[in-house]
């Protein structure tokens, strides 16, 4: 492989991967762990990676007018933080299953009335997890809202299933204001 050709290889595979140890890159891109080095230092003095110990991490490219895309790193980040989530959410979920209906549909109430905020969309949260679960459990918690207050609640998370969220509604005003600055049909 040419020198151009391998540094660009290792261009892209750093720009898509965020981070990566030195060895993992010697031997994906079949050279010395000194070939390496050099280009990542060619890549450090550019300005795209900053080193680390044993590795090395995306920056990105500062000089795009645009801006640039987002960080691969903190790309890397977000879906780390996303995984870490979902997997919470999970855990969620099957405690409730294992409760009785009556205890799953009090924690529900007390999930509801955390407060929103752009890290935590109660709503959104309590959906996802009924939606996971088998139906005949999720059916004997929500046979469990009969006052009035769980009553709304309950055609609250009903009518985010049936619109299908918080994600739909956000494409849908995104595709609005594409519409209104003549970016889409």
């Amino acid at each position: 492989m040419i020198i151009a050709e391998r540094q660009s290889r290792l261009r892209d595979l750093l720009a898509r991967r965020g981070m990566s140890d030195l060895e993992s890159l010697s031997a994906e891109l079949s050279v010395s762990q000194s070939t390496i080095r050099r280009d990542v230092e060619m890549l450090v003095r550019s300005g795209h990676v900053k080193r680390t110990h044993g590795g090395v991490v995306w920056v990105g490219d500062r000089s795009d007018s645009n801006g640039g895309r987002p960080y691969a790193f903190d790309q890397r980040l977000a879906s780390l933080q996303s995984a870490a989530t979902e997997n919470s959410l999970r855990e969620v979920q099957q405690t409730l299953e294992a409760i009785p209906s009556k205890q799953s549909k009090d924690q529900v109430m007390k999930m509801l009335a955390d407060p929103k905020t752009p890290q935590n969309n109660p709503i959104e949260d309590v959906v996802r997890i009924l939606k996971a679960m088998p139906l005949d459990k999720r059916k004997k918690i929500l046979q469990e809202f009969k006052s009035p207050e769980e009553i709304e609640k309950l055609h609250e998370i009903l009518r985010v299933i049936r619109v299908g969220g918080t994600d739909t509604e956000l494409l849908q005003e995104t595709r609005k204001q594409l519409q209104q600055q003549g970016a889409t049909p």
